[in-house]
């Protein structure tokens, strides 16, 4: 078990779900899965893609167009009312009821206020919407107060600030350079918004020192906003082209990335935070009481609806009977939704057994007490206080577990 864990730790694998939609599982039509998902769709968790940039950053591997054309904002939401409509029609059901919503990118503040109150009309939501839960990554560079307040209004409780590093050299060697430094935008923010900011950092990023990262610490020392991620850089070129700028030398090593992981939970814990585990991090006192209640393609959420439906461009929909994927390709997910096919072929339908496991694995990370095992003397950092690299290992780890006597 140990031994695959180190293993994929320095392959930098990913597993997104358990078990692996590779085993036990085959591919089917998009209509054989939706018959098999009926009843899954009373209550929504929903994930809604924006993909545009204005600027590329060398280190993202998410699905991404780069653009300044804002014209495509009026494009997009045409799109994704289109698909809206169409799954509504394919499901059978008259309207969405999200529970729980969950907005990516790119850069979801890409969209002007004005056509970001069209998405929530588009998805039926009102101001004062109650949720079960909410996240939405923004770009602090291109947000302001007003954009904040906007989304307060309409009943959004976290915003994750994609910090990643505070250093000058890292931010330039990955091309995510500011005309202003994230200091100063904080300084601009209102005290009551901390309350629902999480500061996403990334380790092992190109550049990176032991310094230049200890120093984001002291942001959230002095800011101490609700939550902090931590996650790990993954280098992935054969994926995206722009990660080959990198040399080798350039990027830390997992030796220097675990010893500085460790020092992060010594002093996170110290500052008050409490780890929820998958790298998730806060000081919400409702949070720690409450805990993760599911877990899907997203994350870890605090809302107990199973599965989450995908909007948008190379979005991805997971249910515990099985899972679609959009096309990522903006040409070939328009031409599709003409069709009412925006799904691409990877439609998997996951047999009982592994529905079964995979209901075991959520209730194993929701029961097991993390000093069960003596993670430190393995010499590999602890999977419930650190980030989705590790939660993806120990999925691994849980595998061996559910299916040895």
């Amino acid at each position: 078990m140990i031994s695959s864990i180190i293993e994929n730790q320095k392959a930098k694998r990913r597993l997104s779900i358990y078990p692996s939609s590779l085993a036990e599982s085959k591919n089917v039509s998009f209509d054989e899965l939706l018959v098999k998902l009926d009843g899954a769709f009373v209550d929504n968790s929903l994930y809604v893609h924006i993909p545009f940039c204005e600027r590329m950053c060398s280190f993202c591997a998410c699905n991404t167009s780069i653009t300044g054309d804002h014209s495509w904002e009026e494009k997009y939401l045409k799109y994704l009312s289109f698909e809206k409509e169409s799954l509504l029609e394919q499901l059978g059901v008259s309207r969405l009821n999200v529970s729980r919503l969950v907005v990516g990118g790119g850069t979801p503040n890409f969209f002007s206020i004005k056509n970001f109150k069209k998405l929530f009309h588009i998805l039926e939501i009102e101001r004062d919407h109650s949720f079960d839960d909410t996240l939405i990554e923004l770009d602090w560079r291109c947000l302001d107060q007003e954009y904040v307040d906007f989304l307060k209004d309409y009943g959004l409780s976290q915003f994750r600030l994609a910090i990643l590093d505070t250093n000058p050299k890292v931010l330039g060697g990955i091309q995510r350079n500011s005309s202003i430094e994230i200091q100063d935008f904080l300084k601009d923010i209102d005290s009551d918004t901390f309350d629902r900011l999480n500061f996403e950092f990334l380790l092992g990023l190109p550049f990176q020192t032991e310094d230049s990262f200890t120093a984001n610490l002291k942001l959230v020392e002095e800011y101490r906003p609700q939550a902090v991620t931590l996650n790990h850089f993954v280098k992935v070129p054969w994926i995206k082209e722009n990660q080959r700028l990198y040399k080798e030398s350039d990027i830390p090593g997992p030796e220097f990335v675990a010893d500085l992981e460790t020092q992060w939970i010594q002093e996170l814990s110290q500052l008050g935070y409490v780890a929820l585990g998958f790298g998730y991090w806060t000081r919400n006192q409702e949070q720690i009481i409450q805990g993760f209640q599911s877990l899907d393609i997203s994350g870890p959420s605090f809302s107990k609806t199973p599965g989450i439906l995908g909007l948008g461009v190379g979005s991805l929909s997971q249910f515990p009977r099985g899972f679609w994927t959009n096309h990522k390709n903006i040409p070939v997910y328009s031409r599709e939704l003409e069709r009412k096919n925006p799904v691409q072929d990877s439609v998997v339908l996951f047999s009982e057994d592994q529905e079964k496991k995979h209901g075991e694995f959520l209730n194993l990370l929701g029961t097991i007490e993390k000093d069960q095992i003596d993670w430190k003397s393995l010499g590999i950092p602890d999977p419930f206080t650190t980030d989705s690299t590790w939660r993806h290992f120990l999925a691994l780890a849980m595998s061996d577990r559910l299916e040895s006597p």
